[in-house]
């Protein structure tokens, strides 16, 4: 499942994949402007799909992209982070979005 306001690269030679699977718009206008959600799994559809995941992305202090895929969390931001506080904050609230440790990702400590 991905969540996009931006692609993940850009790079002349190589293509960005939009990921199959474009979920409807959440009816959150904020969220539906500055995100895409995708999912290719019922699991993707209720997590990346739900308004939960929409309104949280909506109050992220520093706004940002993320994907799952089995067990791993991709995380990133146009520019990178300014900080790593902004960065585990952002980790963190992602984490507890997703419930990621009840599907198998270890607890980072944070």
């Amino acid at each position: 499942m991905e969540v996009r306001g931006e692609r993940p690269f850009s790079a002349a030679r190589v293509p960005d994949h939009v990921p199959d699977g474009k979920l409807a718009d959440s009816g959150i206008r904020e969220f539906d402007v500055a995100w895409s959600a995708y999912a290719d799994t019922q699991l993707g559809v209720i997590t990346a799909g739900s308004r939960r995941t929409a309104e949280t992305m909506i109050t992220v202090p520093t706004p940002l992209s993320w994907r799952t895929h089995e067990n791993e969390l991709l995380l990133w931001k146009r520019g990178g982070w300014d900080t790593a506080t902004q960065l585990i904050t952002s980790l963190s609230i992602e984490m507890n979005l997703l419930e990621l440790t009840e599907l198998g990702v270890p607890d980072l400590g944070y």
